[in-house]
């Protein structure tokens, strides 16, 4: 055994020096000294460091900054129905814009906002740099939400009873997860 790996080595050893010779380069000039550090344990110990989470993992928006990402994507002059376009500037994931635009309970959370919401609302949310390039949108603009109001089944007629203190209010409302009437 220890025969075939002494011819196995001078075979290495000729095959190096032949190589060596081809490319004219000197191999001792190459060779680096191999040590095993005294105490393995001594050096993970100080090289390992905490790890620190700088961000969630998940992006977390409130409604009003999804409504108006949405407004932007729904928009003909801003983000004109393109996802990968709206994504990259404002900074939210495309798979993340489509499923906001196509879960009904993510709808009901943006789409009061967006019916109320105008153009230059939307804008300003945009960075100061992207915003320039939408200056010829006109800032009193608004977009169109019909489809996503018959996706949701919503009727602008729902009404809705408030109890505060003592006092009872109804008040109209849109798009509820549950009818009372």
């Amino acid at each position: 055994m220890c025969q075939d790996m002494a011819e196995r080595l001078e075979q290495a050893e000729k095959k190096e020096a032949a190589i060596a010779a081809a490319l004219q380069v000197d191999v001792k000039d190459l060779d680096t000294g191999v040590s095993a550090p005294k105490s393995i344990e001594a050096i993970t110990d100080t090289q390992m460091t905490r790890s620190i989470r700088v961000t969630d993992h998940y992006d977390r928006r409130n409604w009003l900054q999804r409504a108006k990402i949405v407004f932007i994507f729904l928009h003909p002059n801003i983000g004109a129905k393109h996802s990968a376009d709206t994504a990259a500037f404002t900074g939210v994931k495309e798979n993340t814009l489509l499923t906001w635009l196509y879960q009904k309970k993510m709808i009901q959370g943006w789409l009061p906002l967006v019916e109320a919401m105008d153009a230059a609302t939307a804008i300003a949310a945009l960075p100061v740099a992207v915003q320039d390039l939408f200056s010829h949108v006109d800032p009193d603009s608004t977009v169109c939400i019909k489809q996503f109001k018959r996706k949701i089944g919503c009727s602008l007629n729902q009404r809705k009873i408030l109890f505060k203190g003592g006092k009872v209010s109804m008040k109209l409302f849109c798009c509820p997860s549950f009818k009372l009437f």
